[in-house]
């Protein structure tokens, strides 16, 4: 049957929100970033359509972006907008359901200003420094080498 064997949901605002309501519960089931689940157990998921179950690592994350991730279709020089194609995560080195946060950065701005400062925030994030910095202060999964340098160059191009 395609229904939902219990009855009973609940939508929250943010992450926070969804793990306190997560711990609130009994038998509960939650979707979280994991850097925000705090003692809660991070469940292991299979993976394709094999016997493996994968627990989350920030590797594993990477992997799965950089297996699934696939260019969307666009017109705008420079953009990097990605598609995630879930059916091609089937190797158990990723975890195939990553939570992936992105930015949406303007290509021209008002003033000089303004764009020297975007793009230096967004090329500190997306340096080897940055990353290591967002690792271990938010557990953040590191974004693939090769999507560093597109961010790079996609930013050279921000007026």
């Amino acid at each position: 049957s395609n229904k939902w064997p219990i009855a009973g949901s609940s939508a929250q605002q943010g992450g926070s929100g969804v793990v306190n309501t997560v711990k609130a519960g009994n038998g509960t089931i939650g979707y979280a970033d994991h850097s925000a689940i705090g003692t809660l157990t991070a469940a292991s998921i299979q993976v394709g359509t094999g016997k493996d179950f994968v627990a989350f690592s920030p590797k594993g994350a990477t992997n799965a972006f950089t297996a699934a991730a696939v260019a969307a279709p666009t017109t705008v020089k420079g953009d990097l907008a990605q598609k995630l194609d879930y059916t091609k995560i089937t190797d158990k080195s990723a975890y195939p359901i990553p939570l992936v946060s992105y930015q949406i950065v303007c290509s021209a701005f008002k003033t000089p200003a303004q764009a020297k400062l975007v793009k230096a925030y967004v090329g500190y994030i997306a340096s080897d420094i940055g990353q290591k910095i967002t690792a271990a202060n938010a557990g953040s999964a590191p974004i693939p080498a090769s999507m560093l340098a597109s961010i790079q160059k996609s930013l050279a191009l921000v007026k």
